[in-house]
Formats: structure tokens, C-alpha cells, sequence
């Protein structure tokens, strides 16, 4: 499939809607990890070089109405310090707004405004107003079908933006080219529904797989769902008492598991990581989760990592690529149709 992306087309001197997900981890207001933030940089500079002017649009959490509390500000201040420039944040979608900014502005929160996760086509409308082009350039949000998403690609040219584009190409690589290669998947992690379609779909498509964490022990105890040669489990681990053996739900995983994963890692060509092997957010059950970053970071694998609880304990430079999104990673390598990229294919 062809997309149609900013950097094979020319955009220049236009307004342009840009969808980011800035959607970042905070804790008492403060930024806990930029990773997103500093993905978009790519495409707002691009955008920028060729004399464009920028709308960003963003969600923040979930809000029910506008709290605010789950307001875009804190990030807009943020954004403003790191690109050296006035960012202000706008609270209503005025056909004027271009006369309130220089170079970039940010809509408050796209989840504050009636009909954003309905994908209602009059918000769509309203959001593709505040441009002449619209550039989605948020694979996170990819699998979310609404406005700010979907019902605006209906009103206004729509391309994808520079990292959008590379997510895609990177995860479409390791769709496409493992054929009598070793590809391994390691999946962790607690959500059960959607991470057991996505072992089932890596397992149909010829990975090899090492499932650990919450969605490891669903298997251990449904096995009769998962058989499977190419389908591996811990074979000891940690206890909620931090006791070490033989058990039927772990924590985290042992010593005589991280040598099953070594040897699969050793053969690797491909290597996909989603998700912890435990609940590493509690130190006495980290060990596992630490001990495969650094297994990783040893081998010739090209290696991709993606999810929200991953992206917390993987740094810059440890993988191939850290892929920003957590569900719409999960729904891609599941074979999916995204709501979000659907509209953006060259006609």
C-alpha cells in the first residue's frame, strides 16, 4: 500500500492542521518522558522549513469533559522551551485563530470537545477549518476512530506526517521480509484480549514467541487455546511472596527462563519486544525486565520495541527503533485496519 506523505509532495506556505499525540506521562504536572514529543520534532521542523503555519491538535488522557487538570498547558510550555519559540494554546476553534500565533499554535485538548470520540463529521469539520491541509502525523492514536483522527481527512487534503510514515515502514518490515528468517516476538504485559489476538496473529504469521507477564500465565492456564511449536513459556519464576520455583501464576520470571530466551535471542534476525515480563513496576520483580533489555542490547537482531509500559523502561539507543504507540502497535501487527492511516492511502 502508498501512503501519501508531506516529504514526497510539496507543502509549502499553507496552514496546516497537524495531528501529534502528545499524550505524554506526567506525574505532579511534570513530564516523566518526552519520547513523543521529540518523535514529532521531524515533521513540525519540515513543516516549518517550507514557510508553513502550524495548528497542532492533541489529546490528553481521557477526559469526560473538560477538566482542567487534563489540559494541553504544561506540554505547550514545554514545547514552547524546546523549540525556542512562542507556542500559545488556543480553547476554541475560531476560523481567526491564524491572526494569534506566529509560526505554531496548539488546540487545547481534541477530548475536550463534544464529538471527538464519536468521530463526528461536523467536528471533523470544524478541525479541518482551522487549515488548508491536514497532516496526521500521531500513530498512537491510530486505531482511535475519531474526529481529529478520521471525520477530518473528509474535508481537507490529508497526508501523513515524517514519523507516522516511519512507524510504518518499520513495522511493515517486520511483516514483509521474515520469510526463512528467525523472527521472535517477546509479549508481556497485562492486557489479556487484545495481546492474545496479537500472540495468535504472530504465531500465524511465523514468529516465533516468548509470552511472559500477565498475558504468559492466561496461556500457561489456557493452553489448550495456544498450542503451538513455536509457542514458548516461562518455566520458573517469582511468586507474589518473592519466592523462587515452580508456579503456576509469576511475577517475574527465573534464571532457567532468561536461558530460554538467551538462546532465542542468539538466533534472532527479527526481534519484536511489547510489553514487561512482570510486574516490574515494583523492584523485587525487575530483574527479568532488565536482564532482556541488556540480552537485547548484546545481539545482531534488528529489534523494534513498542507499547506504552514498554516505552517507560527502554532507552534511546537501545533498540533499532522505540516505537511510540502502544494499542495501535498491538493492532498493526495484528493485521487491523487503522482508522486513522485508512484515509491517507494515494488514490
Amino acid at each position: 500500500m502508498q501512503y501519501k506523505v508531506i516529504d514526497s509532495n510539496i507543502i509549502q506556505n499553507k496552514n496546516i492542521v497537524l495531528r501529534l499525540d502528545l499524550n505524554v506521562p506526567m506525574q505532579n504536572t511534570k513530564i516523566v518522558s518526552d519520547i513523543k514529543i521529540q518523535s514529532s520534532l521531524n515533521t513540525i521542523n519540515f513543516l516549518l522549513k517550507n514557510a508553513n503555519k502550524i495548528t497542532i491538535l492533541s489529546h490528553f488522557k481521557n477526559p469526560k469533559n473538560q477538566d482542567k487538570n487534563l489540559s494541553l498547558i504544561k506540554i505547550v510550555q514545554y514545547l514552547s522551551k524546546l523549540m525556542l519559540i512562542k507556542v500559545p494554546l488556543i480553547t476554541s476553534i475560531e476560523p481567526n485563530h491564524l491572526d494569534s500565533f506566529d509560526k505554531i499554535c496548539v488546540l487545547e485538548n481534541t477530548r475536550f470537545f463534544q464529538g471527538e470520540y464519536e468521530n463526528c463529521s461536523k467536528l471533523g469539520k470544524e478541525f479541518a477549518g482551522l487549515g488548508d491541509i491536514f497532516v496526521q502525523d500521531a500513530f498512537a492514536c491510530s486505531h482511535r476512530n475519531h474526529a481529529s483522527m478520521n471525520s477530518i481527512t473528509n474535508f481537507i487534503p490529508s497526508y501523513m506526517g515524517l514519523n507516522l510514515s516511519k512507524e510504518i515502514s518499520v513495522l511493515n518490515k517486520l511483516q514483509a521480509n521474515i520469510t526463512g528468517k528467525f523472527a521472535l516476538a517477546i509479549i508481556g504485559g497485562a492486557k489479556i484480549e487484545t495481546k492474545t489476538k496479537l500472540v495468535k496473529t504472530l504465531l500465524k504469521n511465523g514468529y516465533k514467541v516468548f509470552a511472559a507477564g500477565k498475558i504468559g500465565n492466561y496461556i500457561s492456564n489456557n493452553l489448550n487455546m495456544f498450542q503451538h511449536e513455536s509457542l514458548y513459556l516461562p518455566v520458573d519464576g517469582l511468586n507474589a511472596d518473592n519466592k523462587y520455583g515452580v508456579w503456576v501464576n509469576y511475577h517475574d520470571i527465573g534464571q532457567k527462563s532468561l536461558i530460554i530466551l538467551k538462546n532465542l535471542i542468539k538466533k534472532a534476525d527479527y526481534l519484536v519486544w511489547n510489553g514487561p515480563l512482570g510486574q516490574f513496576e515494583k523492584p523485587e520483580f525487575s530483574n527479568g525486565t532488565k536482564a532482556l533489555i541488556n540480552l537485547i542490547k548484546e545481539n545482531k537482531a534488528y529489534s523494534v520495541a513498542g507499547g506504552g509500559e514498554t516505552l517507560s523502561v527502554v532507552k534511546p539507543g537501545t533498540f533499532n527503533h522505540i516505537c511510540c504507540a502502544g494499542g495501535a502497535f498491538i493492532a498493526y501487527l495484528s493485521n487491523k485496519n487503522l482508522p486513522g492511516i485508512k484515509n491517507l492511502l494515494t488514490s
